[in-house]
């Protein structure tokens, strides 16, 4: 959160109101977030209080989630256009890039094995897709997304044949 905090205050090429956003989104996760926790603790164990959970399970499971993971898509978009903005790599390393896509695949696929799901009866074809995205898959789906997003990143600079440490102080601290 720190990191987070210092990164907002430091000059920008964007707009303030891309930071406004930011800053609304953030407690709006973190809001959502941490409500349940706060209202568990505060109320003794009833009926009331897994009806509450429970509320709080859908808005996590048929909300939450599906934005994360449209997220993590869009930001493949927009890191790869400030890539293509600029005729250096700032601090990218194509190592790291190549390393973290591999990684985060072997994760994703070692999820779907690692995680136990029991499917109901009742479940079949495209909604048992669906439900087993919606308990456990969401996680797997995310380090994909993330793994693919790296992969195309890479690609992107490696593509646009970007040079490294042409400009002075903009020059990486670390080379591959």
């Amino acid at each position: 959160m720190l990191r987070c905090i210092l990164c907002l205050l430091l000059p920008s090429d964007h707009h303030n109101l891309s930071k406004l956003l930011f800053i609304t989104l953030y407690i709006a996760f973190l809001y959502i977030g941490l409500l349940d926790v706060v209202h568990d603790y505060m109320h003794p164990p009833r009926k009331a209080r897994e009806m509450m959970a429970n509320f709080w399970f859908g808005v996590h499971a048929w909300l939450i989630s599906r934005i994360v993971t449209l997220l993590g898509i869009a930001a493949i978009y927009f890191q790869a256009k400030a890539i293509r903005s600029r005729p250096w790599e700032h601090a990218l390393s194509r190592t790291g890039l190549a390393v973290q896509a591999c990684m985060f695949g072997l994760v994703a696929v070692s999820w779907v094995f690692r995680v136990e799901y029991t499917w109901p009866d009742w479940v079949a074809g495209w909604d048992a897709l669906m439900h087993w995205y919606m308990f456990v898959g969401w996680a797997a789906v995310d380090n994909v997304v993330f793994a693919l997003g790296q992969g195309v990143l890479l690609w992107v600079v490696v593509r646009s044949g970007a040079r490294v440490g042409e400009k002075g102080e903009m020059e990486p601290l670390l080379r591959t």
